[in-house]
């Protein structure tokens, strides 16, 4: 049986247009196992500048410091867990073109060396989530699109 997470972008809950719009994908699909990840109510560690540094140590095939061992165990746990499935599906609303800063922040959490990825000395990459489908549900309030009735936004 397929395994679906489905990943939540939006704190608006059940006002949310793009988790409404995935959860009816979802209803459609059957036959799955579906587990729920909000981005909002998970704890992510701090990506300051001593965590990129620890980082570069994982790029260059190091250990990382001490200090820095129980955030790396929690960042595997977290991509581990999500390589557990076949289909990744977020769902998420458009913040001023973007991404919400807690989904933006959750995917710097997961891309991780030798985790998520691994590089060889010449630069080539392998990603661990191959064979694995991603789907992205993104819903805004504007309409963008080419020839939409835009208001003109006067700044003084």
């Amino acid at each position: 049986m397929a395994r679906l997470l489905h990943i939540v972008g939006s704190p608006r809950g059940e006002r949310s247009r793009s988790e409404a719009i995935a959860n009816h994908l979802i209803g459609k699909l059957g036959g799955m196992k579906v587990d729920r990840l909000d981005v909002w109510d998970i704890d992510l560690p701090e990506l300051d500048g001593a965590m990129i540094e620890s980082r570069y140590r994982l790029i260059h095939g190091a250990d990382v410091e001490a200090g820095f061992t129980p955030v790396w165990d929690d960042l595997r746990a977290m991509v581990d867990h999500l390589l557990s499935f076949d289909i990744w599906l977020f769902s998420t609303p458009m913040w001023n073109f973007g991404l919400p800063y807690r989904l933006k922040h959750f995917v710097d959490c997961i891309i991780q060396p030798t985790m998520a990825f691994t590089n060889d000395a010449a630069g080539n990459l392998t990603f661990h989530g191959t064979g694995r489908t991603a789907v992205l549900i993104g819903a805004g309030a504007l309409d963008i699109r080419p020839g939409a009735n835009w208001r003109t936004w006067t700044i003084s």
